[in-house]
């Protein structure tokens, strides 16, 4: 399997010398997480929301709307080719730690695949009756067995320390016990982040009502609410079971496993 027929082809593409507010603005419009930013025909840069929310909240020194994505563009970008198999595009982006390639050919910039693009895939797959139950197991199988939660009266400041000391990036909300939403790392860059409004509480940046998925759920069902909901994480939630968490690293670290496997 190769690359050219899961990416997007012709990607909206942005200048370096947008600002960061004109980049926000056609991501939303567009409803996708990264730009390709070109001189020309050369690429020469990578922006995600991560980025453009950062600068937005002034967590970049002396920046913000007006910034130029020149000023907060990632440089060193990890590139693919159309005829590149699909899972060493996987695993590049698994060690890499990204939610993108774009695909280059001559220099030139032609496509880009994404998270989505591989979680659609995976999707696909999943729905085939040729495929083994090994490939579509129940959500437990996959997702990280408990997951670090907060409560809705932490601040902004502490919550932004223990993402960076934990390395997580969505993170339960529990009140009483019970699950009243979830706060990822772009909530706290859209309020931003904890050099800003260090005692903003969780309960004004958290995401409500959470969507969730049962344990016993296959991955495949969660997955596809993910795509339609647009979102990075559920929380695996079941009454009197320790609360678990779902990413889309999760769904693209079994992905790699299995398409090797087969391999």
């Amino acid at each position: 399997m190769s690359l050219t027929r899961h990416m997007t082809a012709d990607p909206l593409r942005i200048s370096p010398s947008l600002t960061v507010r004109e980049a926000l603005e056609q991501m939303d419009r567009a409803s996708i997480r990264h730009l390709p930013v070109v001189q020309g025909e050369k690429l020469v840069g990578i922006v995600s929301d991560r980025d453009l929310l950062g600068a937005e909240a002034w967590r970049v020194e002396g920046s913000g709307s007006d910034t130029p994505v020149a000023e907060v563009m990632q440089t060193e970008v990890h590139c693919a080719t159309p005829d590149e198999p699909i899972v060493s595009a996987l695993v590049e982006m698994s060690v890499a730690g990204i939610g993108c390639l774009p695909l280059v050919e001559e220099g030139r910039l032609i496509g880009i695949v994404t998270e989505d693009d591989f979680l659609t895939l995976y999707a696909e797959l999943a729905r085939e009756d040729r495929r083994d139950p090994l490939f579509d197991p129940p959500v437990r199988i996959i997702a990280r067995s408990e997951a670090i939660t907060v409560e809705p009266q932490d601040t902004a400041l502490e919550v932004d320390r223990l993402c960076h000391e934990r390395g997580f990036r969505h993170l339960p909300v529990l009140e009483d016990g019970h699950l009243v939403g979830i706060l990822s790392d772009r909530d706290l860059r859209r309020h931003g982040g904890g050099e800003v409004a260090g005692t903003t509480p969780v309960r004004e940046m958290m995401s409500a009502p959470v969507h969730t998925t049962r344990p016993t759920a296959p991955l495949s069902e969660a997955v596809e609410r993910m795509l339609e909901r647009r979102i990075s994480a559920l929380p695996v939630w079941e009454p009197e079971a320790p609360l678990g968490i779902l990413t889309r690293v999760d769904v693209i670290e079994h992905l790699i496993g299995t398409i090797n496997e087969e391999a």
